[in-house]
């Protein structure tokens, strides 16, 4: 997983369309999937296990530009945020 820290706005948002076209569901989390670190990215990550959909994800946490670029990509300001393959933003865990 590349390192956000040391990419410009843009790049960073050409490294979210990348994590989103390389698999079907991708998750911008709290955490990790094996570590979350807030209750509704664990839900999330409790619900694509069970439904044994294979999903990518990525913690926010170290890189605060991550959510604002995303946020303002996707259009929905929480996190966490699956989003599919076409770039449709799932809300929360709510919808999930």
């Amino acid at each position: 997983m590349t390192d956000t820290l040391s990419l410009t706005d843009a790049e960073l948002l050409d490294q979210i369309t990348s994590e989103v076209a390389e698999h079907r569901v991708f998750l911008y989390m709290k955490g990790t999937p094996d570590e979350p670190r807030c209750g509704f990215s664990n839900q999330v990550v409790q619900i694509l296990k069970l439904t044994g959909a294979e999903f990518g994800a990525r913690d926010v946490l170290p890189d605060p530009r991550i959510r604002e670029v995303l946020s303002g990509w996707s259009e929905w300001p929480t996190i966490p945020q699956p989003v599919s393959y076409t770039h449709l933003t799932l809300p929360t865990s709510d919808l999930v």
